[in-house]
């Protein structure tokens, strides 16, 4: 009964997110004039769209090798090939399915499956790659702002949101580097207050193996000064090559909208990410789109084209990639649904 009142609650989440997606996507539509719509995706530069499509590639390529570098501690090898392939279909996952953490949990079971690490260890290393995310798009999103002349008038929010989350990472990063240096002192006090709560011995045992797990999964940033540098450029490389491939599609309509401008805007909508969103992100991805460019400076009209092309090759991109990891790793439909259930 319980299982079946999460999956009504799922679906009208869904159904609620799906229609305002939908409203939304209707709305600017309808506000552009589909004849204008029309004319401004077939005036596009063929070369410069397919720029932004090999940047996203090389971006996906620096997020396996990243996570192979943070894998480090638990294995010394693992194979930037299987991360990558991985790491897609996890994303497919994630952004077909409208889950947050579905594809997250799929990636850990296939990195256990395919490369014999642990999958505690893996699902850690995962959530270590989501706080420096936040933390690279934080950094950069700051770093543009002391780009932009003081005579361009931001918004106010795109800066609480970038000190609001920046915030958040940072903690979470102390803590887990603290996690790593006194692991044993960190994990006694964990058993004390556990103790405490008085919980079963089999749930305090898993929590207890958990946080160990996590700690691991963070020694790829709590080890040697070599590796730290490695994992927090990569990071940074990361994320300008994501602001380079939208720069580029900016090329593609002809709009010269200045880099620091396209780089800051482009960090706050990795932001929007976090918010719920429907499967695909249905136009929602529109909606944040079109408002940060639009807030800093272009018109509704010039924004909307762009945003259904890069998201229409977004998707593409990470489905048929998606796809291709499955045959790649010889894995089937089925044997995916079964991962998501245990």
């Amino acid at each position: 009964m319980k299982g079946m009142n999460e999956k009504v609650k799922s679906l009208i989440k869904n159904s609620l997110l799906i229609l305002i997606g939908f409203a939304i996507l209707s709305w600017l539509i309808w506000y552009t004039g589909p004849e204008r719509l029309l004319a401004s995706l077939l005036s596009i530069s063929p070369s410069w769209a397919s720029v932004s499509i090999v940047l996203v590639l090389v971006f996906y390529w620096f997020r396996a090798f990243r996570w192979t570098l943070l894998l480090r501690p638990v294995k010394d090898r693992v194979s930037v090939s299987k991360a990558f392939w991985i790491t897609l279909i996890g994303y497919m996952t994630n952004f077909l399915s409208g889950t947050r953490v579905g594809g997250e949990f799929l990636r850990a079971f296939l990195m256990k499956l395919k490369e014999d690490v642990g999958f505690f260890e893996a699902f850690s290393s995962v959530c270590v790659e989501r706080v420096l995310d936040l933390l690279g798009i934080v950094a950069i999103g700051v770093i543009s702002i002391f780009l932009i002349p003081p005579s361009v008038n931001l918004p106010r929010w795109f800066m609480e949101s970038l000190r609001l989350v920046g915030t958040l990472v940072l903690v979470a990063l102390v803590g887990l580097v603290a996690g790593t240096r006194k692991e044993q002192a960190l994990l006694g006090f964990l058993g004390r207050v556990l103790s405490l709560i008085r919980l079963p011995e089999k749930w305090r045992m898993q929590l207890l193996d958990f946080s160990k797990a996590l700690i691991m999964g963070a020694r790829g940033i709590g080890g040697d000064p070599a590796s730290i540098v490695l994992i927090f450029s990569s990071t940074m490389v990361i994320w300008l090559l994501q602001a380079l491939s939208i720069y580029a599609m900016f090329l593609s309509f002809g709009l010269g909208l200045p880099f620091r401008l396209v780089l800051l805007g482009s960090m706050v909508l990795q932001l929007t990410f976090i918010l719920p969103a429907p499967p695909g992100l249905a136009g929602t991805y529109e909606g944040a789109f079109v408002g940060i460019f639009v807030a800093l400076g272009l018109r509704i009209e010039e924004v909307l084209p762009m945003s259904l092309l890069n998201h229409f090759i977004f998707l593409s991109l990470i489905s048929l990639l998606g796809w291709a990891g499955m045959a790649k790793m010889n894995l089937s439909l089925e044997q995916l649904r079964n991962i998501r259930k245990q």
